[in-house]
């Protein structure tokens, strides 16, 4: 069985540690390899930073609650806005945590530039700030639910995070005029609603947008 994969987009700041450290204790949960990706401009940069993600996995590693959880490191040359989701595809991974806050380094990634970060991934992403994951994990877990087949199949992992952290889960559903599509999204409820009882007899909400 193939081992899923987390990404973290790490620029070597305090939000991007806080990012590992919810990236390291889901993946104790699932089962899961955290990878740090570093994008540099430069490929005379590669050494250098090669060195200092090294460093900064064992620090991570050493100041988690889930210290068995394994860290691969990756540095790539090119464009943060561009690579991030290549990279996702590239390993398949399942999750990306991202840090966004402030204006240093890759945290100048709001707004609009966010979003282009976001939307141009297939993989689903986790925002993190800097406020560490509590001991408790999530007690709340918010999943958009569209009508695509993929985005049925991340609720597995939805439900095995929501069983373990004993987390309420709120499924959000586009509210459709057509009458076709109203009713493919009231099978989508349906269908939820039974999935997420079965595999994590937790709060179940879910919220037409």
């Amino acid at each position: 069985m193939t081992k899923k994969k987390f990404i973290v987009p790490f620029d070597f700041t305090e939000v991007a540690e806080s990012a590992i450290e919810h990236a390291m204790i889901t993946a104790q949960v699932v089962g899961a390899a955290v990878h740090l990706l570093h994008v540099v401009a430069k490929k005379d940069g590669v050494k250098e930073v090669k060195i200092k993600l090294e460093k900064a996995s064992e620090k991570a590693k050493a100041n988690s609650l889930a210290d068995d959880v394994e860290i691969v490191n990756h540095v790539r040359v090119g464009n943060i806005f561009e690579d991030i989701g290549d990279f996702a595809l590239e390993i398949g991974a399942e999750l990306i945590f991202m840090g966004t806050h402030g204006a240093h380094g890759w945290q100048h990634i709001t707004g609009s530039h966010a979003l282009k970060v976001v939307t141009n991934s297939p993989t689903p992403f986790i925002i993190v700030q800097e406020r560490r994951i509590n001991l408790s994990g999530y007690d709340d877990i918010v999943v958009p639910l569209d009508l695509h087949k993929e985005t049925k199949q991340k609720l597995t992992l939805v439900a095995n995070m929501a069983k373990y952290f004993n987390s309420r889960v709120h499924v959000i559903i586009p509210d459709e005029s057509d009458e076709f599509l109203k009713h493919t999204v009231k099978a989508n409820i349906i269908f939820a609603n039974k999935f997420f009882r079965c595999r994590s007899p937790n709060s179940f909400t879910a919220l037409l947008m």
